[in-house]
C-alpha cells in the first residue's frame, strides 16, 4: 500500500482504510487528511463522503453548508448518492436556501440513473406537487421504480395509494 499516494482515487482508498482500520491502525485524523486531499483533487466519491462527514459531524465539526458544498461538487460530477443528498438539502433548506425546483432537478438526474432514494423522493414530489406540477402518473412511475429496487418507503407509499 502506497502511504503517500498522489492519485485522488488512491487517496480516497487510503482514507477509507484509515477510517475503518482495514490493514492499518484506525486513525480518523489520517482518514480525514486523505479524504480532504482526494476531494480537493476532484474524486466524486471522496466529495460525497466528505459531505456525509460534515452532515453528521464525523471527524469534523458538523457543518451543513460545507456538507452542501461537497455534495454539490460530487453531484455535478454525476455521483447519484450526492445528487440525491443535495436534492434533500434543497427540499428542506439544509445548508442551502429552500429551492424545491432544484431538489427535483437533482433527484431527476439521480432517479434516471437508478438511485432508489431519489426515485422515491421524486415520486413523492410529483404526488404532492412540490417543485413540480402534481402528476399522479409520474408519481406512480417513480414510486414503482423505487419499490422495484427494494425501497421500503416507496413500497409503503404505494400500499397507501
Amino acid at each position: 500500500m502506497n502511504e503517500n499516494p498522489t492519485d485522488a482515487n488512491e487517496q480516497y482508498e487510503l482514507a477509507k482504510k484509515y477510517g475503518s482500520g482495514d490493514g492499518v491502525p484506525e486513525n480518523m485524523e489520517k482518514s480525514m487528511y486523505w479524504l480532504v486531499k482526494a476531494a480537493e483533487q476532484g474524486c466524486a466519491d471522496a466529495q460525497n463522503t466528505l459531505g456525509i462527514h460534515y452532515s453528521e459531524g464525523i471527524g469534523v465539526p458538523k457543518n451543513m453548508e460545507k456538507s452542501a458544498y461537497w455534495f454539490t461538487k460530487a453531484a455535478e460530477q454525476g455521483n447519484t448518492e450526492a445528487q440525491s443528498n443535495i436534492g434533500i438539502y434543497y427540499m428542506n433548506g439544509l445548508g442551502v436556501s429552500i429551492n424545491k425546483e432544484k431538489a427535483v432537478f437533482w433527484w431527476t438526474k439521480a432517479a434516471e440513473k437508478g438511485n432508489d432514494v431519489a426515485q422515491y423522493n421524486l415520486g413523492v414530489s410529483y404526488y404532492q406537487g412540490e417543485g413540480v406540477k402534481k402528476d399522479f402518473e409520474k408519481a406512480m412511475y417513480w414510486l414503482n421504480k423505487s419499490a422495484q429496487l427494494g425501497n421500503e418507503g416507496a413500497k409503503e407509499a404505494l400500499a397507501m395509494l
